[in-house]
């Protein structure tokens, strides 16, 4: 049997290759979780690398390397240490239009490999991060947790992190949507069947051939009929498309009218 050894460090450029795995793997873990709400992995390492923390002085990168010993001897070596897990923060004055300044520790990913877990590596790697935040001289720390993953808010919970702003959602129902896009279709395609109802309308008539455009409310004769005024409307039904059709009648429509039309005596 072996026993594993912990070691914390900061991370080198030489860690990079290995951290951008890791990042992968975390990425990864989201997007399989919740895949409504997140980025594939690749689509993230596209716009995000962990090298611009390292490249900045307001920002650290931990890292938990492992190495094997057996069990009988604390000298052999089994294996090179190898890196199971990391942390990033960065340290900043949060400045807001209604709340008091402060400096302030963020956490912003913290990732242990799965088969290294329950170690105690991610304790270890929130203690040390806290620490180093504290000595860059951080009042406050601050960490944002996604509500599926609740193994990670019991480890912030136990660390002493308590809810500090409840962000809340409401995602609008599939089917209202789907509605709404079908009643704007059907609208669509009501104005192209009248259209074409117009167009055969128009051929069958004796009077001459209809005008390309006609002010609306304005009726087509039929034979001998005498057309009967249209009395409108108020505009109670504004950006809507309303058709008014009769016996001996039809009324063009060019535009998505505003104000809607009715016969005498019609309700």
């Amino acid at each position: 049997m072996t026993s594993p050894r912990i070691s914390l460090r900061s991370a080198t450029i030489k860690d990079l290759d290995t951290l951008n795995d890791l990042m992968f793997e975390l990425h990864d873990h989201h997007h399989s979780a919740v895949p409504i709400d997140f980025k594939s992995a690749e689509e993230v390492q596209q716009e995000k690398s962990i090298a611009r923390y390292l490249d900045s002085p307001d920002c650290l990168v931990l890292v938990a390397t492992a190495t094997e010993f057996a069990a009988a001897s604390s000298i052999t070596k089994t294996d090179d240490p190898k890196i199971v897990g990391f942390v990033t923060a960065q340290f900043c004055e949060l400045t807001s239009p209604i709340s008091k300044p402060c400096l302030v520790g963020n956490i912003d990913e913290l990732f242990v490999t799965p088969s290294w877990r329950q170690h105690g590596i991610a304790e270890a790697l929130l203690v040390e991060a806290q620490t180093r935040l504290e000595h860059l001289g951080a009042t406050q720390l601050m960490v944002e947790v996604w509500d599926f993953n609740q193994s990670a808010l019991n480890l912030y919970k136990k660390q002493g992190f308590f809810p500090h702003i409840h962000c809340l959602r409401k995602k609008y129902k599939l089917g209202l949507f789907v509605t709404q896009l079908l009643s704007h279709w059907f609208f669509l395609c009501l104005l192209a069947l009248f259209t074409a109802n117009l167009s055969f309308a128009a051929s069958s008539v004796s009077s001459p051939e209809l005008p390309s455009k006609r002010a609306i409310g304005q009726a087509v004769p039929k034979a001998s009929h005498n057309p009967l005024p249209l009395a409108p409307l108020a505009p109670s039904i504004r950006g809507s498309l309303c058709i008014v059709r009769s016996k001996d009648r039809l009324l063009l429509v060019d535009e998505i009218i505003t104000v809607s039309y009715r016969f005498p005596g019609e309700r």
